[in-house]
C-alpha cells in the first residue's frame, strides 16, 4: 500500500468532502437530507469547476459506452417520462432532482477514481475516518443510557448516530465495514491492525445494539457467503474476519450492562416485529395491485407519497401512513412503470456483471459484501431516499467501472 501522504492532493480533498456528505448536520432543518442533498450539489459544482480533466487519464467515450452508464441513462429517462402522469409536479421535479445529482455524482466519482492508482485503499481510510466519527455518537448515547439505566432493546431507537433514525444509522455503518476489513488485509503494521480489529469489533457490536433486522440479516447472509468463500478459495489468513463479528456477538450476550432478561420484553419485541411486518406487506400489496392495475404509465416519480392516501385511508392505524413502500423496486416500479422498473433493475445486473468480471477475489469480496448489504436494504427500506445511502452507492458503482476498466488493460 502506497504511503498516504502520496495522496494529499486536490483530487483526495475533493473524494474526501464527497464521501463525507452523510456527516452534514441538518442547520435546523426538519430534516437534514434536505441540507446534504444541497451540500452534495455544492460539491459536484466545485468538482466540474476545478478537476483537471485531461490529466485524469480517463476514457469518456469508453465510458459513455458502458453498462453502467447506459442502464442509468435509461433510468433517468423513463424518471424524467413518468412526470407526465403525475398529480404533484413539485413532488416529482425534487425526486428528479436528486436522482439527477446521485448519477453526476457517479459520473464525477468514476472520473476522480481514475486519478488514483489505488483508490480503495484511500476510500477505505476516508470510511475509516467517517466510522469513527459515527461509532463515537452512538456510543456516547450508549453511555448516556447506561449510565442510569441497562440496556434494553427499547432504547435502540435513541442510537440514531449522525443519522435520523437507527436503521439508516445501522445501513450507513454497515456498507462502510467491508471497506475497513480491506484495510485489516493490506496493513502490515500489527499496532494499526489492532485498531483496526477494535473499530470492526465497535462496528459489529453498534449493530447488535441499535438492532435493525434488515442489517442483521445482511450481515448473516455476508458472513455466510464469506465462510463459503474462505472455504472455496483457502483464505487461512482471511478466515480470522469471521472471529470478530463472532467475538462482538458473546461479549455482547454477556455484557451486564445490557439486560435482555425480561421475557414480556422479548414477546413485545416479537409482536413489534409480527405487526411491522403485516404492516409491509400492506405497503407492498397496495403498491403491487396498483402496479398491475396500470403496469405502464406509473403514478410519477415521487407521487406514490401522496397517491397512497386514498388507499391508506382504509389501513392506516393510529392515523400514521408511510411516506415509502419499503422496498424501492416497488416503489419505483409503481411511479415510473414497467419499464422504469427494469431500467432500475438493469443498474444492478450490469453491476453484478462488472463484479463477476473483476477477478480479484479480495475485490469481489469487499466491494460484493457492501453492494449486498445495499441490495438487501433495498428490498426491505428504501435507501434510494437517504443521500448518505445514495453516495455509497454511486461510489459503488464508480468503483465497478474503474476496476473493470483496470483490469481490462492488464489482459489486453
Amino acid at each position: 500500500m502506497e504511503k498516504l501522504s502520496s495522496y494529499l492532493n486536490l483530487n483526495s480533498i475533493f473524494l474526501f468532502f464527497f464521501l463525507i456528505v452523510g456527516l452534514i448536520p441538518s442547520f435546523g432543518s426538519i430534516d437534514k437530507i434536505g441540507s446534504q442533498w444541497l451540500y452534495l450539489s455544492i460539491i459536484n459544482v466545485c468538482f466540474y469547476l476545478f478537476f483537471d480533466f485531461k490529466s485524469s487519464g480517463f476514457r469518456g467515450l469508453t465510458f459513455l459506452k458502458s453498462n453502467l452508464f447506459i442502464s442509468f441513462s435509461f433510468f433517468l429517462f423513463f424518471i424524467l417520462i413518468s412526470i407526465f402522469s403525475s398529480n404533484n409536479i413539485s413532488e416529482s421535479i425534487i425526486s428528479i432532482s436528486r436522482w439527477l445529482i446521485v448519477f453526476i455524482t457517479f459520473v464525477s466519482l468514476t472520473y476522480l477514481l481514475a486519478s488514483f492508482k489505488d483508490f480503495l485503499s484511500l476510500i477505505s481510510f476516508v470510511f475509516l475516518i467517517i466510522v469513527c466519527c459515527e461509532l463515537s455518537f452512538i456510543y456516547i448515547t450508549y453511555y448516556d443510557i447506561v449510565s442510569i439505566a441497562s440496556y434494553k432493546y427499547d432504547y435502540s431507537t435513541f442510537l440514531i448516530g449522525v443519522a435520523g433514525n437507527k436503521n439508516v444509522a445501522a445501513s450507513i455503518l454497515a456498507l462502510k465495514i467491508p471497506f475497513i476489513f480491506y484495510i485489516l488485509h493490506k496493513s502490515k503494521n500489527l499496532k494499526f491492525q489492532f485498531f483496526i480489529v477494535l473499530i470492526l469489533f465497535f462496528s459489529f457490536y453498534a449493530l447488535f445494539l441499535i438492532n435493525s433486522r434488515t442489517i442483521l440479516l445482511s450481515i448473516l447472509i455476508c458472513t455466510f457467503l464469506s465462510i463459503l468463500y474462505f472455504l472455496f478459495f483457502k483464505k487461512n489468513k482471511m478466515f480470522s474476519w469471521i472471529l470478530i463479528p463472532l467475538f462482538s456477538v458473546f461479549i455482547f450476550s454477556i455484557n451486564p450492562l445490557n439486560d435482555f432478561s425480561d421475557k414480556s420484553l422479548i414477546t413485545n419485541k416479537l409482536s413489534l416485529s409480527e405487526s411491522n411486518i403485516a404492516a409491509r406487506f400492506d405497503f407492498y400489496n397496495l403498491a403491487l395491485n396498483h402496479f398491475f392495475s396500470n403496469p405502464f404509465l406509473g403514478v410519477g416519480i415521487g407521487n406514490w407519497k401522496v397517491d397512497s392516501l386514498q388507499y391508506q385511508n382504509y389501513t392506516m392505524k393510529d392515523y400514521t401512513v408511510s411516506y415509502h413502500v419499503h422496498n424501492d423496486f416497488i416503489e419505483l416500479a409503481v411511479e415510473t412503470g414497467f419499464f422504469g422498473l427494469i431500467s432500475y433493475i438493469s443498474i444492478f445486473l450490469a453491476s453484478f456483471i462488472y463484479l463477476f468480471k473483476i477477478r480479484d477475489e479480495l475485490y469481489s469480496l469487499i466491494i460484493g459484501s457492501s453492494f449486498l448489504i445495499y441490495f438487501i436494504d433495498s428490498n426491505l427500506n428504501f435507501p434510494m431516499s437517504r443521500v448518505s445511502n445514495q453516495i455509497i452507492f454511486a461510489l459503488i458503482l464508480a468503483i465497478l467501472y474503474n476496476l473493470q476498466i483496470r483490469k481490462n488493460e492488464e489482459f489486453s
